[in-house]
């Protein structure tokens, strides 16, 4: 690409995307990661407004009822994708398909009942589901996102923010994703909620989406390598990516098409910190 030429960007009714610009409903995605909650957010990409106090508080309400319910049983097959699962858990969840999206404020409603669901979905899958059953009432919704990523019932608060901040980063990026366009064809031929997101889960495997499973065992062997060998943590990835130049080998999940300066790294950066 000369230095004439622009990278493209595009907008939907919710975001605008374009090179080291990311809007969501108007607001730089990096202070939504760095301000607001999984269902602050989440209401907002549906509603296009942040919610009032007491919208927040009815949300906190209606995902810890998702958590609590028991997630749908499913048959599973041995090395089958988490993806597939979870979109035959989200297919066969009477739960979540009782709630009428056409209701007054039902589609809110509905994308945060998923949200409680899938964190028990995920729960069970990894084998957490114990430590996501020991978080306290009233928690908050991270503290829950927590347990089930770590397995841990007693919530590090720094920790799990730093998680949701993780799934802040990754919400709605226009139209080009192959799980966004599943969703998108699903729902535009009036496939049911449950249809519709299920065919962007079914699209997400080690091609799309995989790439942060990738980046995570490359630094996983950062971590080895230093443990092994005695080293710091920056001496030991500075050889570890020495090795990869030297080999002409890509360094997976690393780098972006469009963005030079990725306006979620430095607010992430900060918070990890």
């Amino acid at each position: 690409m000369s230095p004439q030429e622009k990278k493209p960007g595009w907008g939907t009714s919710v975001t605008r995307v374009a090179p080291n610009s990311l809007l969501i409903s108007g607001y730089p995605l990096e202070e939504l990661i760095e301000g607001s909650t999984l269902l602050e957010t989440a209401h907002l990409l549906v509603d296009g407004e942040l919610p009032s106090a007491k919208q927040l508080e009815e949300h906190l309400a209606t995902a810890a009822t998702a958590v609590a319910l028991s997630a749908p049983p499913v048959v599973r097959f041995k090395g089958e994708p988490i993806s597939q699962v979870l979109a035959k858990q989200l297919m066969n969840d009477a739960d979540l398909a009782a709630i009428d999206e056409k209701a007054e404020g039902g589609r809110v409603r509905k994308t945060v009942f998923a949200l409680g669901r899938f964190v028990r979905y995920l729960a069970d899958n990894l084998g957490n589901a114990a430590a996501l059953d020991a978080v306290g009432k009233g928690a908050p919704f991270s503290h829950a996102i927590f347990a089930t990523v770590t397995g841990e019932g007693d919530a590090d608060p720094a920790r799990a923010r730093m998680i949701e901040a993780m799934i802040v980063a990754s919400v709605d990026h226009g139209v080009t994703p192959p799980s966004a366009q599943a969703t998108i064809i699903a729902s535009s031929v009036r496939g049911t909620y449950e249809t519709a997101v299920a065919a962007g889960i079914g699209a997400i495997t080690d091609v799309h989406g995989g790439a942060g499973a990738m980046a995570a065992e490359f630094f996983l062997a950062c971590a080895r390598m230093a443990r092994e060998e005695d080293l710091e943590i920056e001496i030991a990835t500075h050889k570890m990516v020495s090795g990869y130049v030297a080999e002409k080998k890509r360094i997976k999940g690393l780098g972006h098409r469009v963005h030079t300066e990725d306006p979620r790294r430095n607010v992430l950066w900060k918070l990890a910190d």
